[in-house]
């Protein structure tokens, strides 16, 4: 393990979740923080409806890879979560159904999608539950 004390920061969004932890650059397993140089998050969120459906939409504005954990609260039920990883500028689409509306959402900065798994780990409520 690198000797240098790494800090992340799990990025939410609506409902405005907060972590303890932040990193300013690459480590061996391509793990960074998930936000731009001047400390603006990477990734932003827009949120529709078509039909039933609720639709998310995750899009990394920055020049690296990073990994996404989305949660959408549901109407009388456990909230859809899942977890995708996003290329340079790319996008994600998560689509819930009887969705109340409210999403949150976590990124960390991951430049190897095979190590994703290592680096949300180094962020310490990457589980834990989000509504």
């Amino acid at each position: 393990m690198n000797q240098t004390v790494l800090k992340m920061v799990l990025i939410a969004s609506v409902a405005g979740m907060s972590s303890d932890i932040a990193i300013a650059q690459s480590n061996d397993s391509g793990c960074w923080s998930g936000k731009t140089s001047n400390g603006s998050n990477c990734v932003v969120s827009s949120a529709s409806r078509k039909g039933e459906r609720f639709i998310v939409t995750y899009t990394n504005q920055c020049s690296e890879r990073v990994y996404v954990r989305a949660c959408s609260a549901r109407i009388g039920q456990s909230p859809d979560c899942g977890s995708r990883g996003i290329a340079a500028r790319g996008q994600w689409n998560w689509s819930s159904f009887q969705a109340t509306g409210r999403y949150r959402y976590g990124v960390i900065g991951s430049s190897v999608a095979s190590q994703d798994w290592v680096c949300s780990g180094k962020v310490s409520n990457w589980n834990a539950p989000m509504f």
